[in-house]
């Protein structure tokens, strides 16, 4: 029980944050208190706020809670809005030009001789290939659990598809079926024609055999 304090060091103005899934009490900075509902297995904590870092750079937090319950060893972090900014308007001066997608793929037209690796919202499963500027189709690597692409020296295009792991096996698999099915279907129809036929063929004979006795 009681509290746990915490001092962190970050540039002035930065934004502080912490982030405990499981913990259940209340975060405490100076002017500010942040609930944590946390419970293991059932509810987490998201990222909160707790205010800005003030001018001298150094910021006290507590987490309290009458009850003792483990806290993450670095549960608070700082995010300056400028850099953060800054980041973002690179990345939307490196986004592609144009973007298309399908139900089985996505076409990127990049900047002219975009350099680093692509990284795409599509989560990194197996059956994925990429072309870089029509190049030829290699499986992407992964970051964070998303297709990367390494862009090489320079590329302009790129070119995603998605195949089932396994399909083209069971389409082969289906077809080879497929055939023999109707193999079996055409053997036993010709079966039952010529059976038919010698049918015929009997009651004929049949009607032309002599008769002996009656009238």
């Amino acid at each position: 029980g009681g509290a746990a304090v915490f001092t962190v060091q970050c540039a002035p103005g930065s934004d502080v944050f912490w982030y405990a899934p499981w913990y259940h009490g209340k975060v405490r900075a100076v002017g500010h208190t942040s609930p944590g509902f946390g419970s293991r297995e059932t509810t987490a904590n998201p990222i909160r706020g707790l205010g800005r870092v003030p001018a001298d750079g150094w910021l006290t937090v507590s987490f309290s809670n009458p009850k003792a319950q483990r806290i993450p060893e670095h549960p608070l972090g700082c995010l300056a809005p400028e850099k953060l900014a800054a980041a973002v308007a690179k990345l939307r001066a490196q986004a592609p030009v144009r973007l298309s997608a399908s139900g089985h793929g996505l076409s990127a037209e990049l900047p002219a001789h975009s350099t680093g690796t692509a990284v795409l919202a599509v989560p990194a499963v197996t059956g994925w290939s990429c072309r870089v500027d029509g190049g030829p189709s290699r499986a992407p690597r992964t970051f964070g659990g998303l297709i990367a692409v390494p862009l090489g020296s320079g590329a302009s295009r790129l070119d995603c598809s998605y195949r089932p792991p396994g399909l083209l096996p069971g389409l082969a698999a289906s077809g080879g079926a497929a055939l023999a099915l109707a193999a079996v279907a055409v053997t036993c129809g010709v079966r039952g024609r010529r059976g038919r036929g010698q049918g015929r063929d009997r009651y004929r004979n049949w009607d032309r055999a002599p008769r002996w006795g009656g009238d």
